[in-house]
């Protein structure tokens, strides 16, 4: 009996719908018995849910190998650069920052006309072209003794992948001649007087790839009054290859060929191949290779053909300090015009022999000392052959004539870069200690024993540039023909001031001092010096 309630009652709950659909007789009523039981356990199947419990997290061993991460300070390189002894210029006037065209005229004590143009055609994405044209003279009694001139087109087009660049320049310089003694003539037919044409072109990529080159030469046609003529022509390149992020291959050649002479011609080529590997090694950069050289100078150097080793190493002790040491060695070629735009008053006929650094080892460290604060030391010495000196000639104390030795040379520097954080205030700063030790020569005539450059800026709201210089130059001595003895020569001393003042988005005013100290600054001895105190005040206009 309890069986048949239970299947009954079982077969009712799978089919209610059925039974629902037969509805009972009126006026019937069905009976059924139920028995409910205590503690009855619960049969029914575990419910379905949405959602599992969180799977138990397995233990996985550790790896054998570590990973490791390296991370290094990517430092652009440039080029060594040549530094001369010049002053230190400063920045372009920032009028001319948002303008394609100005025009510069002044005029200062001592008879001192200056103009300056810069007319260039407007803003295009494939090609620039451009005249820029300069004017500086200046003189005593209204008479013109030394006068600077140059007249320059440049061009300059971007391919897809390339940028092509040129310029053809003209350059005319006039120097006076010093007076020995008070009341004294000058010839002034044979003042210093030099002509200069020169071309050049370049040609390089400018998208970031695999190969980065560069292929660049120039032509230049130098001459003066005494018919002294140099031809010189270069034709170099330089490619980089960058096989990952850590290796780069680098290789830079040269050719060189020049005439110089009068009645004479001498022939003086020199070719050069550097090839270089640059690699990181955790934390050391290390660039290592070799320099070659050939030439067919008709010096004391004795072999054509020179080799050399290039290596520096650098380490990334932290980011404010950054240690390095190298060794290298160069031919270094020297030329009439170079000779000429260091010292002017040469001989007519000057021998020249290239200079051979046989080596040079140095080492020194960089960094920052806070942001927009850098700085750097270092020293080196280098062994020479044939280096040269400007000695007074005999005949006349007025001219110089070279003499080469070999030497060692000795030189410590330290350098200091400031700007703040909107580069309205900027500073360079930099002191050289140089010492010469010539083998046969009594003194190292007319090099100093040490330099300061200094070169300060101001931008008051875009609206008043204030610039300041100071460079000096002492610890040299000449030969003095009369004696035959050392003289030591006045230290050089320029301190400089200058103020732009912009009026309006074209026009700006400028006023411009050299010498406050009012020295007679004489480079060289019986040189003509730099007396009194000079100042330029002009008018600009940009458009």
């Amino acid at each position: 009996m309890r069986r048949s309630l239970w299947l009954g009652l079982f077969i009712s709950l799978l089919a209610p719908k059925g039974f629902s659909e037969q509805a009972a007789p009126k006026g019937t009523i069905k009976e059924a018995e139920f028995i409910i039981e205590k503690e009855k356990e619960n049969l029914l199947p575990q419910a379905a849910r949405f959602f599992e419990k969180a799977p138990i997290p397995v233990h996985i061993p550790d790896a054998a190998t570590e990973v490791k991460y390296n991370l290094h300070e990517i430092v652009p390189e440039f080029n060594p650069l040549k530094r001369k002894i010049k002053i230190l210029k400063p920045k372009p006037d920032f009028p001319h920052r948002s303008h394609r065209n100005y025009l510069k005229i002044g005029h200062g004590n001592y008879y001192t006309p200056y103009f300056t143009g810069f007319f260039d055609n407007t803003i295009n994405a494939r090609y620039a072209y451009g005249l820029h044209a300069r004017h500086l003279s200046h003189g005593e009694n209204k008479y013109l003794e030394e006068s600077h001139n140059t007249i320059k087109l440049h061009g300059k087009f971007f391919a897809k992948t390339l940028i092509l660049d040129g310029s053809l320049q003209y350059n005319q310089d006039q120097y006076p001649w010093a007076r020995l003694s008070p009341g004294s003539s000058q010839n002034l037919n044979d003042r210093p007087h030099f002509h200069q044409i020169m071309l050049d072109g370049r040609l390089r990529n400018y998208l970031q790839d695999q190969y980065c080159y560069q292929v660049d030469g120039y032509l230049t046609n130098s001459w003066n009054v005494k018919k002294i003529q140099e031809l010189q022509g270069s034709l170099g390149g330089e490619i980089d290859y960058v096989f990952n992020h850590d290796f780069t291959l680098k290789t830079i050649a040269e050719l060189s060929l020049t005439q110089y002479g009068h009645n004479t011609t001498i022939n003086r080529n020199l070719g050069k191949v550097q090839s270089c590997i640059n690699f990181l090694l955790n934390d050391f950069k290390i660039q290592t290779g070799f320099n070659l050289v050939c030439q067919n100078d008709p010096s004391e150097i004795v072999n054509h053909f020179n080799a050399y080793p290039v290596l520096e190493i650098s380490y990334m002790l932290y980011k404010s300090l950054h240690p390095y040491v190298g060794l290298g060695g160069d031919m270094q070629r020297t030329s009439w015009q170079g000779f000429v735009a260091e010292n002017p008053w040469l001989v007519p006929h000057v021998d020249l022999q290239h200079t051979n650094q046989r080596f040079i080892f140095y080492g020194g460290a960089l960094g920052e000392i806070a942001p927009k604060i850098d700085w750097h030391t270092g020293l080196s010495i280098s062994s020479y052959q044939n280096l040269y000196y400007f000695v007074n000639e005999a005949t006349e104390p007025r001219q110089f004539d070279m003499q080469y030795d070999q030497t060692t040379l000795f030189n410590v520097y330290s350098e200091l870069k400031q700007a703040n954080q909107p580069e309205t205030f900027t500073t360079q700063l930099r002191g050289d200690y140089f010492l010469y030790k010539p083998q046969r020569l009594l003194k190292p005539w007319h090099k100093p024993s040490y330099r300061l450059e200094l070169l300060s800026t101001y931008n008051l709201h875009n609206k008043i540039l204030f610039k300041g210089m100071l460079y000096w130059l002492g610890g040299i001595e000449a030969l003095d023909r009369t004696t035959q003895k050392a003289q030591r020569l006045a230290d050089v001393v320029d301190l400089g001031l200058g103020i732009d003042y912009l009026w309006s988005q074209h026009f700006f005013i400028f006023l411009n001092c050299q010498n406050l100290l009012a020295k007679a600054n004489a480079r060289y001895l019986n040189a003509p010096a730099t007396r009194g105190v000079r100042f330029l005040l002009g008018l600009s206009y940009a458009w």
